[in-house]
């Protein structure tokens, strides 16, 4: 399996570098940015990428919100390829470091979907003066 980071800008991107840093490079992890091209150049280069990544293997594609255009361009690709790839939206690092590191343990592209919707949900939060979770860590 692998993994495609879609986003507005270069944020797919500065994430996929983070995923470098924290875990080490990755040759199944790639990431495809909107850019200032326009949506019909994102949208060529993303059926493209996507065409030569299915040939032989699934893709879980990591957006970074729903109703942009990664999302949708990445929803119409999966529209009509649904057993080849997934979506998921609302990327985060966390995300992306998780499912990366799951790509050789999971047995079903659904499998490494819910792997990043749930390390996506986990690693959101808000600290609050009144939490102790944070007495525990060492500074």
């Amino acid at each position: 399996m692998k993994i495609l980071l879609t986003s507005h800008g270069e944020f797919c991107t500065g994430l996929l570098n983070s995923f470098h840093m924290v875990a080490g490079k990755s040759n199944n992890i790639y990431a495809l940015a909107l850019t200032d091209a326009g949506i019909r150049s994102f949208s060529n280069k993303l059926n493209e990428l996507l065409n030569e990544l299915t040939l032989d293997d699934q893709v879980l594609i990591l957006c970074d919100m729903k109703g942009g255009t990664p999302f949708n361009e990445s929803y119409k690709y999966y529209l009509s390829h649904k057993q080849l790839v997934n979506v998921v939206y609302g990327m985060n690092l966390p995300m992306v470091i998780e499912t990366g590191m799951s790509l050789n343990s999971v047995q079903s592209l659904q499998q490494l979907g819910k792997i990043a919707v749930s390390s996506g949900i986990e690693n959101v939060g808000e600290v609050l003066d009144e939490s102790n979770e944070l007495d525990e860590l060492d500074f």
